[in-house]
């Protein structure tokens, strides 16, 4: 997964905000996109990224393989949204969804995910369930994103991971 271009600097600056700096029980969702290997250089930003889901060559993260991964994200409302010239929250999340693995930035002193798992699953949703059932706060980013190269089908996912 690659970031969007200067997210490391925007998350820092955000970061050091004071609504920010007193939530403690607070994660960042960062949305996730698949970037078909057609493209040859990832989007710079999300004008970028949303003309490329545009034409089809981008789309939510795990979307064909396995929906819930993402789907509470609701990245069809992120998508609409207006670019912002600086990182802040775009929505509130509400509701837990299970299987839900979302990327996050939060405080060091989150739950811990169970490390007896092994392989592919169940270590970011088991966090994310553990990180729901102590009233952390999901919060989606404004301008933030990842991005996957390759589209994720269930024709070119890992039998290895099938099994684990």
């Amino acid at each position: 997964m690659l970031p969007v271009e200067d997210m490391s600097r925007d998350l820092n600056q955000f970061l050091k905000k004071s609504e920010v700096q007193s939530c403690k029980k607070c994660a960042y969702v960062v949305p996730i996109y698949e970037i078909s290997t057609n493209v040859t250089k990832n989007p710079r930003n999300k004008s970028e990224l949303l003309e490329l889901k545009h034409k089809t060559f981008a789309r939510p993260f795990h979307i064909k393989v396995y929906e819930p991964n993402q789907g509470n994200s609701d990245l069809k409302k992120w998508e609409k949204l207006n670019v912002k010239e600086t990182l802040d929250v775009a929505y509130d999340i509400g509701k837990y969804h299970q299987d839900w693995e979302p990327v996050y930035v939060a405080k060091a002193d989150t739950p811990p995910f169970d490390e007896r798992f092994v392989g592919y699953g169940y270590t970011r949703n088991s966090q994310v369930y553990e990180m729901h059932m102590s009233g952390y706060q999901w919060k989606v980013l404004t301008n933030a994103f990842l991005c996957h190269r390759g589209f994720q089908t269930t024709k070119n996912y890992s039998q290895q991971r099938k099994k684990q």
